[in-house]
């Protein structure tokens, strides 16, 4: 009896005890704290708090902490102060008997620091936040320290991210088609009828249909390159002088014709063949003033058309057409005042 008495004595000081105060545990094996049941009960760790007192509790406010796990090391002269690692699950809203949305957030110590900091928090909505408090997608990782976000490693050749749709795969992300060193983007092999987009405030600006076509502002090519249907003095500008309608080098459409654009009267439109792996020839050239040449890049006064053979050069003047001059031949059609034709042939 007396021992019965004193036992409940301890069992009556331990539960005073642990409502009243801080209870320490010193494990003296690896199994540390183990909860066992069996049937339905679900072996739990339950943390509960309120605001006010114990004796007048009041509703939980948004922002509080339910419950935390701390982790703290002995630092050569004592325990830690503040928790080098932590979870702790808090209150999302003010707390009610129909609305107690809740949040969860990790904590770890930088190095050299004893000043815990949030690392990643499961919001009340599920999103999921690195760096970042208040996620507003399922992941949403920000990093104000280094360039490098986030990094993703596969083993052997072959790598990659998949993008699905409503269940629906569309494309990937990584490196799988190609030689091991490349880089994909785009939609993957079951997607038989999906385009590749380039967008700019969500409007494609290039898109890569399924067969490979490619088109500018054009989202439906029938061409390996096709641009969109418009009018444009500046469609394509292989280079540019000035930011202008004029002053390029390159294509445009006009209302029925193909415009060819020199920046300058001096520039040449030339078409070239090769004769060697270094070496070309100039077949012909349209100057920027208009004259044009075949064979030849050099021109009379006032001459507008000059072929030669690199022996004799043929050339047309306004009103006279005939053969160089300097050459030992001369056609000339004059100028009229009525009509005439004169020939003129030096043999030797």
């Amino acid at each position: 009896m007396k021992k019965t008495a004193i036992s409940l004595l301890t069992l009556f000081f331990v539960a005073f005890t642990a409502l009243g105060q801080s209870v320490t545990i010193t494990p003296t094996t690896d199994k540390q704290l183990t909860l066992t049941a069996a049937g339905v009960a679900v072996p739990n760790i339950t943390g509960q708090r309120s605001n006010g007192t114990s004796a007048a509790p009041t509703a939980l406010p948004n922002g509080a902490w339910m419950m935390s796990i701390y982790g703290r090391g002995y630092n050569g002269s004592g325990y830690s102060t503040n928790a080098s690692s932590a979870i702790t699950f808090g209150a999302a809203q003010d707390f009610t008997p129909t609305a107690n949305g809740s949040n969860i957030q990790f904590y770890t110590t930088p190095l050299n620091s004893v000043t815990p900091a949030e690392r990643m928090r499961i919001d009340h909505n599920g999103n999921v936040g690195i760096g970042i408090d208040t996620p507003v997608a399922p992941l949403d990782v920000n990093n104000s320290t280094t360039s490098m976000t986030a990094k993703f490693n596969g083993a052997g050749s072959k790598m990659f991210l998949t993008l699905f749709e409503n269940g629906a795969y569309r494309g990937y992300l990584g490196s799988y088609s190609g030689a091991t060193e490349d880089v994909d983007f785009g939609t993957g092999a079951g997607n038989a009828t999906g385009k590749l987009h380039l967008t700019t405030q969500a409007v494609p600006r290039l898109t890569i249909a399924p067969s490979g076509n490619v088109g500018i502002r054009t989202t439906n090519p029938n061409a390996p390159l096709q641009f969109a249907n418009s009018l444009a003095d500046r469609k394509i500008v292989m280079y540019e002088q000035q930011n202008n309608d004029n002053q390029f080098t390159g294509f445009g459409v006009g209302n029925g014709f193909l415009r060819y654009q020199l920046p300058n009267t001096t520039d040449f439109h030339g078409f070239y063949a090769g004769t060697s792996p270094t070496t070309s020839d100039e077949l012909m050239r349209i100057q920027g003033n208009g004259n044009v040449g075949i064979g030849t890049s050099t021109f009379a006064t006032g001459e507008k058309f000059a072929v030669s053979n690199g022996i004799r050069q043929f050339g047309i003047m306004p009103g006279i057409m005939g053969m160089s001059p300097t050459q030992t031949g001369l056609l000339s059609i004059a100028r009229p005042c009525g009509f005439r034709v004169k020939f003129r042939c030096l043999v030797r």
